[in-house]
């Protein structure tokens, strides 16, 4: 059995459709701060907890031979919010929660980590960084990761395989819908005022992967020989785009829907800048994408009307926003 943390999340709800699809019996452990909807197709054909990885329940890693964790703060904004409770989450509960699968006989924990740490700045000397090359997390979000990575990597045996996904910026429809990523930002943007918005003048580059593939990219890791896997750190990413070649193809996708245009600043903000490699993960695994941004912009359009998920405006679709109702809610109390 499987066991996803933060399975209710943009990227476990799907990953728990595509489990299932692949007939593992899949178990979620999530805290729920965003509700069970996402789950709900799925209620009847997983076994799903209630609970929160900083004090799991006893028995939560009964039956289980995998771990794919997810669970913690997901970008910057909120890391920069809430500093202390990010690292507690996303560094210290997430070593206590693999220490405790070590000790309970799990083979094989997977750690959903972040191409962010290979942010380097705005220079005109990018490179192409792997998994191999010295990185420089510069917030607390991406250090948080970083210092999970390192502590997940000591604790790995010979019978308890660690396996470090660093993802790409993520893309794409999840019943758990995110608009406070750069694609899904710039559909939604598109399709609520007819203008993407780019900052900086869109030379940043960023590594992108669509939700999908990021989901058959966690089956590709439980299918492979763990022996090959352990201790290993792999960029999970289908290509590096400038932003403004992203706007540009987004723009072109939803030519059928509305006219667009792109707006772009040249006012220097601090945002972030890299390009990462996916040679290793190909080679291991012979990952190859299914996805890119023009079908899955086009998926999405339909998919937001489908299940009407255009309430924009609406807070649980941007984590931030999410996070400071619900602190403002806690000091009404």
């Amino acid at each position: 059995m499987i066991l996803i943390t933060g399975g209710a999340g943009y990227i476990g709800s799907v990953l728990v459709k595509h489990l299932l699809n692949q007939n593992y019996k899949v178990r979620v452990i999530d805290s729920f701060w965003f509700g069970k909807e996402s789950l709900a197709e799925y209620k009847n054909k997983i076994e799903i907890v209630e609970g929160d990885i900083r004090n799991p329940p006893k028995d939560i890693f009964k039956n289980i031979d995998s771990v794919i964790h997810l669970a913690g703060f997901s970008n910057d904004p909120t890391a920069n919010f809430d500093t202390k409770t990010n690292f507690e989450i996303n560094t210290y509960a997430t070593l206590s929660f693999a220490k405790q699968a070590k000790s309970k006989g799990v083979k094989q924990f997977i750690f959903g980590s972040s191409c962010s740490i290979y942010d380097q700045g705005f220079t005109s000397k990018i490179k192409t960084l792997r998994e191999s090359d010295k990185v420089f997390p510069k917030s607390a979000y991406s250090l948080s990761k970083y210092q999970a990575e390192q502590g997940l990597l000591d604790l790995a045996s010979n019978k308890f395989c660690v396996v470090v996904v660093r993802k790409g910026t993520v893309y794409g429809y999840s019943s758990r819908m995110r608009y406070d990523l750069v694609i899904n930002t710039m559909v939604k943007d598109a399709l609520s005022y007819g203008k993407i918005n780019v900052l900086a003048g869109g030379v940043q580059f960023r590594p992108l992967i669509s939700v999908d593939d990021v989901a058959r990219g966690y089956i590709l890791f439980l299918k492979q020989n763990s022996s090959k896997l352990n201790k290993n750190i792999f960029n999970l990413l289908s290509n590096n785009f400038r932003i403004i070649d992203v706007a540009k193809i987004v723009k072109k996708s939803l030519k059928k829907y509305r006219n667009v245009s792109i707006s772009v600043s040249d006012v220097f903000i601090e945002t972030r800048n890299y390009k990462v490699s996916n040679k290793k993960i190909k080679k291991y695994l012979n990952f190859k994408p299914v996805d890119n941004i023009e079908s899955i912009a086009k998926d999405m359009i339909k998919k937001i009307y489908k299940f009407k998920k255009t309430d924009f405006d609406n807070f649980n679709y941007y984590n931030i926003e999410w996070m400071k109702r619900m602190y403002e809610k806690q000091q009404r109390l």
